[in-house]
């Protein structure tokens, strides 16, 4: 073999050594690749759309929750209502509870009492929906005047949580605490007065 393919078979051995070589330590970068890391959101958004004859006829009081633990208490005077929260990580929940009492001197007659809600629980992971829950409900009664106090003395709530490990769900609120101190807790609307 002459001088000049011993130099070029070397320097292609060289080559073909670097070549591999850079290889390998290509495929060790791509366990660096930093991970995007979880941040959890959440959102809830409750409405309650009341009967324009149970407004009409019942003094109505909603206990808000919201994620951060904040609790406000509003007095319901209009048929639609709604509440929206964003909270700041998990797990949390909100809710809002409402109690209704019959009004004084309601004229004879008979009334449409009833509602329409919405609860909608949302749990977002860098803002992308990780897991969601919506539930509806409604209900109407037709109350004579004199069976409005016993129909009434009731409450309605609608209520949201996200576990520890991101998942959505609607519940009755029975693991909320709104700050009433009740001996008996009243029963849900609809129950009360035993139509």
């Amino acid at each position: 073999m002459t001088m000049r393919k011993r130099i070029f078979s070397k320097l292609m051995l060289s080559v073909l050594f670097a070549a591999a070589l850079f290889t390998f330590t290509a495929c060790g970068d791509d366990d660096d690749t930093p991970k995007v890391e979880d941040k959890f959101t959440t959102e809830y958004t409750f409405t309650a759309d009341f009967s324009a004859d149970l407004v009409k006829t019942a003094d109505v009081k909603a206990y808000v929750l919201s994620p951060d633990g904040t609790l406000t208490e509003e007095t319901i005077t209009k048929e639609k209502n709604s509440w929206t929260f964003k909270g700041s990580s998990i797990p949390d929940k909100a809710g809002v509870m409402f109690e209704f009492d019959a009004k004084s001197d309601i004229p004879e007659g008979n009334y449409k009492v009833g509602y329409q809600t919405t609860t909608t629980v949302t749990c977002l992971n860098n803002g992308d929906v990780f897991s969601y829950k919506s539930e509806n409900s409604q209900h109407s009664f037709t109350v004579p005047s004199n069976r409005l106090v016993d129909f009434y003395v009731t409450s309605l709530t609608l209520a949201g949580e996200v576990d520890s490990n991101g998942e959505a769900r609607v519940t009755d609120g029975s693991n909320i605490d709104f700050g009433l101190n009740f001996i008996v807790p009243r029963p849900i609307f609809g129950e009360g007065g035993r139509l």
